[in-house]
Order: C-alpha cells, then sequence, then structure tokens
C-alpha cells in the first residue's frame, strides 16, 4: 500500500507542477465609465491613467475598453505562479497604438500585434506581475481592449519531507488532521490548483481536514523566508 501512495504521490506533483491556469475577463459597464480594478478568479486587475492626459474608460461603441496614451492595464497572478501568456482582445475603431509591456517591474518590451487589433504576449522572463502600457512614447489616442486573457503556472518549490528538506508537515498521509512543524501562513491546494482550505498554523499546532475528499493535496507556505510546498496524501 506504500507503494501504491507513493506512486500516486509521484503522478500526482507531476500534475501539479504541469498545471496552469487560465482566465479571461470581459470589459463592459456603463456608457462613458471609468475603468478601475478589481479581480477574475485568483488574479487581480487594475487600469489606471499612468503618465497619461486622460483616465481610461469604457465606451459602449465598439463595446469596449479604451486605453488613451500611457494609460496602464497590471495583471498580477498569486504567488509562487509565474505568467507565461496574456492576450489582450481589441475592437476596431482605435488608433492601436504600438505599446509595451514589463514583467515585475522590469525592462519595457514591445508587446507583440496579433492581425490588428489585438496582442499577443509571451513573457520571456518569469514573474507574476504583468503591466501593459499604451502608446507610451505618444501623446494621443487610444487602443480598444474587450477582454483579455491571462495563463499562468506554478513555480513553487516542490520539496520532498521524507528527504529533510522542510518541517512543513509533519504527517504527509493523514486521515482527520494535519500536524506542522513550523509557523506558517499556509494553503491547502488541489493538484487543479483551487485553494480549498487557509489558515495560519504554529509549530506542533493541529489543522482538521477530515472534510477534505480523498486525494493528493498541495500544502503550500512561506518558511524561514522559502516559498515551499508539500504533497500529503488524504485517505
Amino acid at each position: 500500500m506504500k507503494k501504491i501512495y507513493s506512486l500516486l504521490a509521484a503522478v500526482a506533483m507531476t500534475a501539479f507542477v504541469n498545471a496552469q491556469t487560465t482566465e479571461t475577463f470581459t470589459i463592459t459597464g456603463a456608457n462613458a465609465s471609468d475603468l478601475t480594478s478589481g479581480t477574475v478568479g485568483d488574479v487581480s486587475y487594475a487600469f489606471d491613467k499612468g503618465a497619461g492626459s486622460n483616465a481610461p474608460k469604457y465606451y459602449t461603441s465598439g463595446a469596449a475598453g479604451r486605453l488613451y496614451a500611457k494609460n496602464t492595464l497590471t495583471l498580477e497572478v498569486p504567488a509562487g505562479n509565474k505568467i507565461t501568456s496574456v492576450v489582450l482582445m481589441g475592437s476596431a475603431g482605435g488608433d492601436y497604438l504600438a505599446s509595451t509591456y514589463s514583467i515585475n517591474g522590469g525592462t519595457a518590451l514591445t508587446a507583440t500585434k496579433t492581425g490588428t487589433v489585438d496582442y499577443t504576449i509571451t513573457p520571456s522572463t518569469d514573474g507574476r506581475t504583468f503591466v501593459f502600457t499604451a502608446g507610451p512614447n505618444v501623446s494621443s489616442g487610444h487602443s480598444r481592449i474587450k477582454s483579455f486573457t491571462i495563463t499562468y503556472t506554478p513555480t513553487l518549490a516542490v520539496v520532498d519531507a521524507t528527504k529533510g528538506k522542510a518541517n512543513l508537515v509533519k504527517n504527509t498521509i493523514v486521515s482527520n488532521e494535519l500536524i506542522f512543524g513550523a509557523a506558517a501562513k499556509i494553503s491547502v491546494v488541489t493538484m487543479n490548483g483551487q485553494v480549498v482550505k487557509t489558515a495560519e498554523v504554529s509549530e506542533n499546532s493541529r489543522l482538521d481536514v477530515s472534510s477534505l475528499a480523498k486525494g493528493v493535496y498541495i500544502i503550500t507556505a512561506v518558511v524561514g523566508g522559502q516559498t515551499i510546498s508539500q504533497k500529503i496524501i488524504k485517505k
């Protein structure tokens, strides 16, 4: 039975490492309303005036948000993940400004155009924060954005507790309770990337997981300044 659990855990960890999440948000609102901030799934987004003269707005004509020169759109995925692609679906009628993007505040790079009104961006560096700037080198005009789609994958360092590299969870095959070996804010994550439980734990404290379905889960946390994760098997 132990060998079977080990095999299941190995297969599940491969699925976790290769898992990806995609979120799509369609911009809408009242005519001439301001574009502000919010969340879609676990992704946060924020439209901002940036260094521009006009604030970004939504217009029913074209059913799209208008990002004026130097306006920005910031997207941020959860900690422990990296952005793998961003697609901004445009709408005809704008000026389709030459635009840039940056990852984690790094160098501004050209936002690749797809067709005549869309941008498709595949970051060349890892990071969880994406900033799109419409027309940073012009003083007028706007790009129309109908929606954005962002895809991200986990970057957490998966630590094998059996090799003594971490002491976050003392018992990794459980029925009812997890016992922790370190103080941390933890999340219990399914193999599909869904967070099903969060808690702040202390050393030697216990967390009731009896309500969780049987299967393999990932416990994620920051311990000693290191972002780690540990697999557990719920019997």
